[in-house]
Protein backbone atom coordinates (compact mmCIF):
# COMPACT_ATOMS: atom_id res chain seq x y z
CA UNK A 1 0.00 0.00 0.00
CA UNK A 2 1.24 3.69 -0.89
CA UNK A 3 0.72 4.83 2.83
CA UNK A 4 2.80 2.22 4.25
CA UNK A 5 4.99 2.13 1.74
CA UNK A 6 5.93 5.76 2.37
CA UNK A 7 5.89 4.97 5.78
CA UNK A 8 8.23 2.44 6.20
CA UNK A 9 10.75 4.01 3.45
CA UNK A 10 11.27 6.88 6.34
CA UNK A 11 11.09 4.52 8.92
CA UNK A 12 14.16 2.93 7.41
CA UNK A 13 15.94 6.22 6.78
CA UNK A 14 15.52 7.00 10.50
CA UNK A 15 16.60 3.89 11.72
CA UNK A 16 19.89 3.74 9.20
CA UNK A 17 20.64 6.91 8.00
CA UNK A 18 22.02 8.43 11.01
CA UNK A 19 22.01 12.15 9.18
CA UNK A 20 18.20 12.57 9.38
CA UNK A 21 16.78 14.83 12.43
CA UNK A 22 13.97 13.96 14.55
CA UNK A 23 12.65 17.06 13.84
CA UNK A 24 12.54 15.67 10.26
CA UNK A 25 11.23 12.47 10.18
CA UNK A 26 8.36 13.65 12.67
CA UNK A 27 7.76 16.08 9.65
CA UNK A 28 7.67 13.97 7.01
CA UNK A 29 5.54 11.18 9.16
CA UNK A 30 2.90 14.49 10.05
CA UNK A 31 2.61 15.22 6.65
CA UNK A 32 2.41 11.47 5.48
CA UNK A 33 -0.58 10.67 8.04
CA UNK A 34 -2.38 14.12 7.34
CA UNK A 35 -1.88 14.36 3.16
CA UNK A 36 -2.43 10.93 2.37
CA UNK A 37 -6.46 10.39 1.88
CA UNK A 38 -7.45 7.32 3.33
CA UNK A 39 -8.92 5.60 -0.49
CA UNK A 40 -5.29 6.60 -1.78
CA UNK A 41 -3.69 5.43 1.17
CA UNK A 42 -5.28 1.88 0.93
CA UNK A 43 -4.22 1.38 -2.53
CA UNK A 44 -1.71 -1.41 -3.49
CA UNK A 45 1.53 0.13 -5.08
CA UNK A 46 1.11 -1.23 -8.28
CA UNK A 47 -2.50 0.20 -8.94
CA UNK A 48 -1.28 3.75 -8.09
CA UNK A 49 -1.66 5.75 -11.35
CA UNK A 50 -0.08 9.82 -12.00
CA UNK A 51 -3.58 10.87 -12.36
CA UNK A 52 -4.20 10.10 -8.48
CA UNK A 53 -1.36 11.62 -7.49
CA UNK A 54 -1.54 14.98 -9.80
CA UNK A 55 -5.56 14.69 -8.65
CA UNK A 56 -4.35 14.79 -5.04
CA UNK A 57 -1.45 17.43 -5.70
CA UNK A 58 -4.76 20.23 -7.24
CA UNK A 59 -6.74 19.51 -4.51
CA UNK A 60 -3.89 20.14 -1.52
CA UNK A 61 -3.11 23.25 -3.77
CA UNK A 62 -6.39 25.14 -4.22
CA UNK A 63 -6.26 24.12 -0.03
CA UNK A 64 -3.25 26.33 -0.27
CA UNK A 65 -0.89 23.83 0.97
CA UNK A 66 1.53 24.49 -2.37
CA UNK A 67 4.17 23.75 0.07
CA UNK A 68 3.28 20.78 1.63
CA UNK A 69 2.22 19.08 -1.94
CA UNK A 70 6.07 19.79 -2.65
CA UNK A 71 7.03 17.97 -0.03
CA UNK A 72 4.58 15.31 -0.10
CA UNK A 73 4.80 14.90 -3.77
CA UNK A 74 9.07 13.99 -3.09
CA UNK A 75 8.29 12.01 -0.13
CA UNK A 76 6.14 9.74 -1.97
CA UNK A 77 8.60 9.73 -5.65
CA UNK A 78 11.60 8.79 -3.28
CA UNK A 79 9.43 6.37 -1.51
CA UNK A 80 8.46 4.70 -5.38
CA UNK A 81 11.66 5.11 -6.64
CA UNK A 82 12.55 2.50 -3.51
CA UNK A 83 9.95 0.32 -4.51
CA UNK A 84 11.13 0.46 -8.30
CA UNK A 85 14.72 -0.59 -7.26
CA UNK A 86 13.20 -3.58 -4.87
CA UNK A 87 10.65 -4.78 -7.57
CA UNK A 88 7.27 -4.13 -6.00
CA UNK A 89 6.79 -1.61 -9.25
CA UNK A 90 7.81 -1.21 -12.82
CA UNK A 91 7.71 2.71 -12.58
CA UNK A 92 7.77 5.56 -10.56
CA UNK A 93 4.85 6.99 -11.51
CA UNK A 94 5.18 10.34 -9.13
CA UNK A 95 7.79 11.20 -12.07
CA UNK A 96 4.65 11.38 -14.69
CA UNK A 97 3.45 14.09 -12.14
CA UNK A 98 3.60 18.01 -12.05
CA UNK A 99 3.71 19.37 -8.52
CA UNK A 100 3.32 22.81 -7.72
CA UNK A 101 6.34 25.43 -7.51
CA UNK A 102 5.36 26.19 -4.08
CA UNK A 103 4.72 29.66 -2.85
CA UNK A 104 6.51 32.41 -3.86
CA UNK A 105 9.73 33.45 -1.48
CA UNK A 106 8.52 36.51 0.39
CA UNK A 107 10.54 39.38 0.40
CA UNK A 108 13.30 39.47 2.86
CA UNK A 109 12.92 41.75 5.44
CA UNK A 110 15.92 43.81 6.38
CA UNK A 111 16.37 46.48 9.40
CA UNK A 112 17.46 50.01 8.72
CA UNK A 113 20.16 51.53 10.70
CA UNK A 114 17.57 53.86 12.26
CA UNK A 115 15.03 50.60 13.03
CA UNK A 116 18.06 48.45 14.63
CA UNK A 117 18.98 51.80 17.25
CA UNK A 118 15.02 51.65 17.82
CA UNK A 119 14.76 48.00 18.25
CA UNK A 120 18.13 47.90 20.83
CA UNK A 121 17.21 50.82 22.66
CA UNK A 122 13.58 49.26 23.91
CA UNK A 123 15.29 46.14 23.78
CA UNK A 124 17.01 47.21 26.44
CA UNK A 125 14.14 46.72 28.91
CA UNK A 126 13.65 43.10 28.26
CA UNK A 127 15.19 40.14 30.21
CA UNK A 128 16.54 38.94 26.52
CA UNK A 129 18.11 41.99 25.42
CA UNK A 130 21.10 39.88 25.31
CA UNK A 131 19.96 37.20 23.07
CA UNK A 132 18.73 40.08 20.53
CA UNK A 133 21.84 41.76 20.51
CA UNK A 134 24.03 38.14 19.83
CA UNK A 135 21.04 37.54 16.80
CA UNK A 136 21.33 40.39 15.50
CA UNK A 137 25.62 40.75 16.40
CA UNK A 138 26.12 37.01 14.54
CA UNK A 139 23.33 36.46 12.36
CA UNK A 140 22.96 32.49 14.06
CA UNK A 141 19.31 31.30 14.21
CA UNK A 142 17.02 31.02 16.92
CA UNK A 143 17.26 27.35 17.46
CA UNK A 144 21.10 27.78 17.30
CA UNK A 145 20.61 31.19 20.27
CA UNK A 146 18.38 29.06 22.25
CA UNK A 147 20.74 25.76 22.28
CA UNK A 148 23.76 27.32 22.94
CA UNK A 149 25.65 26.22 26.21
CA UNK A 150 28.08 28.59 28.43
CA UNK A 151 30.91 26.20 27.40
CA UNK A 152 30.48 27.28 23.82
CA UNK A 153 31.57 30.35 24.33
CA UNK A 154 35.72 30.48 23.91
CA UNK A 155 35.80 34.05 26.35
CA UNK A 156 39.89 34.27 24.89
CA UNK A 157 39.39 33.99 21.48
CA UNK A 158 36.00 35.98 21.40
CA UNK A 159 34.02 33.54 19.86
CA UNK A 160 30.98 31.42 19.68
CA UNK A 161 30.56 27.79 18.41
CA UNK A 162 27.45 26.46 17.08
CA UNK A 163 26.89 22.93 17.93
CA UNK A 164 23.26 22.44 18.66
CA UNK A 165 19.98 23.55 17.79
CA UNK A 166 17.24 23.44 20.05
CA UNK A 167 13.60 22.34 18.70
CA UNK A 168 10.18 21.96 20.75
CA UNK A 169 8.74 18.97 19.19
CA UNK A 170 4.93 17.80 20.71
CA UNK A 171 5.64 19.10 23.49
CA UNK A 172 9.09 18.08 23.91
CA UNK A 173 12.60 19.99 23.98
CA UNK A 174 15.38 18.66 21.85
CA UNK A 175 18.81 19.47 21.49
CA UNK A 176 20.41 17.98 18.41
CA UNK A 177 22.73 18.59 15.89
CA UNK A 178 22.32 21.31 13.14
CA UNK A 179 21.02 20.31 9.75
CA UNK A 180 24.07 20.43 7.60
CA UNK A 181 28.15 20.02 8.38
CA UNK A 182 28.29 23.80 7.74
CA UNK A 183 25.69 24.69 10.04
CA UNK A 184 28.54 23.91 12.89
CA UNK A 185 30.84 26.98 12.69
CA UNK A 186 32.63 29.28 15.00
CA UNK A 187 31.83 32.78 14.46
CA UNK A 188 33.88 35.43 16.40
CA UNK A 189 31.97 38.42 18.29
CA UNK A 190 32.68 41.82 19.08
CA UNK A 191 33.72 43.41 22.03
CA UNK A 192 30.49 45.04 22.44
CA UNK A 193 29.21 41.65 22.21
CA UNK A 194 31.45 40.02 24.57
CA UNK A 195 30.80 42.63 27.11
CA UNK A 196 27.31 42.24 27.00
CA UNK A 197 27.18 38.52 27.38
CA UNK A 198 29.56 39.03 30.70
CA UNK A 199 27.09 41.08 31.79
CA UNK A 200 24.22 38.52 30.89
CA UNK A 201 26.73 36.03 32.29
CA UNK A 202 26.29 38.03 35.64
CA UNK A 203 22.42 38.06 35.66
CA UNK A 204 22.22 34.10 35.27
CA UNK A 205 24.02 33.20 37.90
CA UNK A 206 22.03 35.35 40.55
CA UNK A 207 18.56 33.84 38.81
CA UNK A 208 20.30 30.52 39.66
CA UNK A 209 21.17 31.64 43.07
CA UNK A 210 17.16 32.63 43.73
CA UNK A 211 16.20 29.29 42.10
CA UNK A 212 18.07 27.46 45.21
CA UNK A 213 19.23 23.80 45.23
CA UNK A 214 16.78 22.47 42.90
CA UNK A 215 17.62 24.47 39.82
CA UNK A 216 17.18 22.66 36.56
CA UNK A 217 21.02 22.15 35.61
CA UNK A 218 20.64 23.01 31.91
CA UNK A 219 23.79 25.36 31.14
CA UNK A 220 21.86 27.00 28.67
CA UNK A 221 22.86 30.70 27.70
CA UNK A 222 19.34 31.66 27.41
CA UNK A 223 17.14 29.70 29.37
CA UNK A 224 13.59 30.76 30.53
CA UNK A 225 13.27 32.35 33.83
CA UNK A 226 13.26 28.67 35.92
CA UNK A 227 16.20 27.91 33.38
CA UNK A 228 14.54 25.62 31.46
CA UNK A 229 14.63 25.13 27.96
CA UNK A 230 13.60 28.35 26.37
CA UNK A 231 10.21 28.05 24.40
CA UNK A 232 10.70 29.71 21.24
CA UNK A 233 6.94 30.48 21.17
CA UNK A 234 7.53 32.50 24.20
CA UNK A 235 10.82 33.74 22.69
CA UNK A 236 8.70 35.31 19.59
CA UNK A 237 6.33 36.92 21.99
CA UNK A 238 9.46 38.84 23.58
CA UNK A 239 10.55 40.03 20.06
CA UNK A 240 6.63 41.08 18.89
CA UNK A 241 6.49 42.99 22.06
CA UNK A 242 10.00 44.80 21.58
CA UNK A 243 8.72 45.12 17.74
CA UNK A 244 5.53 47.05 19.56
CA UNK A 245 6.94 49.07 22.36
CA UNK A 246 9.53 50.34 19.55
CA UNK A 247 6.87 51.33 16.85
CA UNK A 248 8.20 48.82 14.42
CA UNK A 249 6.44 46.91 11.91
CA UNK A 250 4.95 43.55 13.05
CA UNK A 251 6.45 41.81 9.75
CA UNK A 252 9.96 41.51 11.07
CA UNK A 253 10.27 38.48 12.32
CA UNK A 254 13.78 36.82 14.30
CA UNK A 255 14.99 35.97 10.79
CA UNK A 256 14.71 39.44 9.83
CA UNK A 257 17.86 39.85 11.94
CA UNK A 258 19.73 37.49 10.71
CA UNK A 259 19.22 38.82 7.48
CA UNK A 260 20.10 42.24 8.59
CA UNK A 261 23.28 40.55 9.63
CA UNK A 262 23.97 39.12 6.84
CA UNK A 263 22.85 42.32 4.11
CA UNK A 264 25.53 44.72 6.39
CA UNK A 265 28.43 42.18 6.15
CA UNK A 266 27.65 42.27 2.01
CA UNK A 267 27.09 45.73 1.68
CA UNK A 268 29.73 46.77 3.85
CA UNK A 269 32.41 44.38 1.04
CA UNK A 270 32.60 41.41 2.44
CA UNK A 271 33.21 38.41 0.25
CA UNK A 272 30.47 36.36 0.10
CA UNK A 273 32.24 33.02 0.40
CA UNK A 274 32.75 34.61 4.04
CA UNK A 275 29.14 35.46 5.05
CA UNK A 276 28.42 32.04 3.53
CA UNK A 277 30.67 30.38 6.47
CA UNK A 278 28.89 32.66 8.93
CA UNK A 279 25.74 32.55 8.16
CA UNK A 280 26.33 28.12 7.82
CA UNK A 281 24.62 28.31 4.27
CA UNK A 282 25.76 24.54 2.90
CA UNK A 283 26.78 26.32 0.14
CA UNK A 284 27.40 29.89 -1.28
CA UNK A 285 24.84 29.08 -4.17
CA UNK A 286 22.39 29.67 -1.01
CA UNK A 287 23.53 32.83 0.21
CA UNK A 288 23.56 34.68 -3.39
CA UNK A 289 20.12 33.53 -4.21
CA UNK A 290 18.87 34.40 -0.92
CA UNK A 291 20.84 38.11 -0.92
CA UNK A 292 20.63 38.72 -4.64
CA UNK A 293 19.31 41.84 -4.52
CA UNK A 294 22.00 43.16 -2.52
CA UNK A 295 24.27 41.68 -5.09
CA UNK A 296 23.49 44.84 -7.64
CA UNK A 297 24.73 47.59 -5.11
CA UNK A 298 27.39 45.44 -4.68
CA UNK A 299 28.50 45.17 -8.36
CA UNK A 300 28.37 48.86 -8.80
CA UNK A 301 30.92 49.04 -6.12
CA UNK A 302 32.87 46.72 -7.53
CA UNK A 303 33.60 48.36 -10.77
CA UNK A 304 33.91 52.09 -9.01
CA UNK A 305 36.64 50.49 -7.59
CA UNK A 306 38.14 49.12 -10.93
CA UNK A 307 37.27 52.49 -12.14
CA UNK A 308 39.70 53.89 -9.72
CA UNK A 309 42.52 51.37 -10.78
CA UNK A 310 42.21 52.05 -14.43
CA UNK A 311 42.17 56.05 -14.11
CA UNK A 312 45.41 55.68 -12.19
CA UNK A 313 47.26 54.21 -15.04
CA UNK A 314 46.29 56.60 -17.69
CA UNK A 315 49.05 58.27 -18.85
Amino acid sequence: MLYRMSMDFWKNIKNFWKGIRRTTYELYAEILRNHIPPYLASFKLNRVRAEDLQKLYLEKEKQGLARTVCILHNLISSALKQAMLLGYVSRNVAEATIPPKGKKKREIKVLSPEEIDKFLTCAQNYRLYPAFYLLLSTGIRRGELLGLKWQDIDWEKQTISIEKTLTYLKGEFILEEPKTKGSCRTIPLFPEAVEALKRWKKQWLEERIKLGADWPNTDLVFPSEAHTPMNPRNFLRTLKSILKEAGLSPDITIHSLRHTYATILLTEGEHPKVVQELLGHTSITTTLDIYSKVMPGLKEQAVKKLEKVLDKGKV
